[in-house]
């Protein structure tokens, strides 16, 4: 519900920006002498939002699968543990009611 709330909120405040925006142009000038034709404001600064968010998905995304390499390897790991838990603590038993007779069988005799 909040992550909904915070993506309207960012499109209700693109829109504002961009109808405030309409009739203003910016001319991007390069070190090499090329120059841009006119570009609305709105244009440039969307554009920029965007770029930065491919960014940041390419610079997190390797991070992002070895976490998940990680956590399938630590689950497999655990998925072993336990099984050898519970086989360990079904023959504890197993030899807990073994040495329960023998105990027993001494008594009686």
């Amino acid at each position: 519900m909040i992550r909904f709330a915070l993506v309207l909120f960012f499109i209700l405040v693109v829109f504002v920006f961009t109808i405030k925006n309409l009739d203003k142009t910016i001319r991007i000038q390069s070190f090499f002498g090329y120059e841009s034709p006119p570009l609305p404001v709105y244009l440039l600064v969307i554009g920029a939002f965007f770029f930065g968010m491919l960014m940041a998905v390419v610079l997190l995304l390797p991070e992002w699968v070895k976490n998940r390499m990680q956590l399938r390897r630590h689950e497999k790991t655990l998925q072993r543990l336990e099984l050898e838990f519970d086989k360990n603590r079904s023959s504890s038993k197993k030899e807990k009611n073994s040495h329960q007779r023998m105990d027993k069988e001494d008594e009686a005799l």
